[in-house]
């Protein structure tokens, strides 16, 4: 299973990165990879979690296998959402979030049922990732810890998009469309 998860993570990065280098090139760098000291901890932590428990518990590919697919589905459906939203936003997509020159509201597409599909979407993948790799303190800990991080960053890119675009997207898009990460 463990070779499955390096494809996923691989095929995840080289798209991510793929992507700004089509669509935003002027935005391409390091960053552009999304790997970050607290990324790179959290999946080599997971990866332990995973060893450990291949050695002392002996874990094999058929034990858990519905854990495993519903892995996958949170893998498929969180990569499909995310990238759906970023190809919707095309150009004006980017990973930080704009302070000023921003490009636009996009309410169309994607955007019409779920606020932010970036988030959402690595939301689920990240979880996704753990539960294919059957890791129960990791599954836990990513959902916890990047709930925390998206509560924080949603509120610092609404606040953001409050003073661009005021009360059209306070009232007539924030209030009616979900955040697409529960409880924000």
């Amino acid at each position: 299973m463990y070779r499955y998860f390096l494809i996923v993570l691989f095929t995840f990065h080289i798209s991510e990165l793929l992507f700004i280098c089509i669509y935003c090139r002027q935005e391409l760098s390091w960053s552009s990879t999304l790997c970050s000291l607290p990324y790179a901890s959290a999946m080599l932590f997971a990866t332990m979690e995973y060893w450990l428990q291949v050695y002392y518990f002996g874990k094999r590919p058929e034990d858990w296998k519905y854990c495993r697919l519903v892995g996958m589905v949170f893998i498929v459906a969180g990569e499909c959402i995310r990238k759906l939203g970023m190809f919707t936003l095309g150009s004006k997509f980017s990973h930080r979030i704009r302070t000023r020159d921003h490009p636009g509201l996009v309410t169309r597409g994607i955007y019409g049922w779920i606020r932010h599909p970036a988030y959402c979407g690595w939301f689920l993948w990240c979880i996704g990732t753990q539960l294919l790799l059957v890791n129960p303190i990791s599954c836990i800990l990513f959902a916890v810890l990047s709930w925390k991080f998206f509560r924080d960053r949603i509120r610092w890119e609404e606040e953001t998009l409050v003073g661009f675009y005021g009360v059209h997207f306070q009232e007539k898009y924030r209030n009616k469309v979900w955040s697409g990460i529960p409880f924000i």
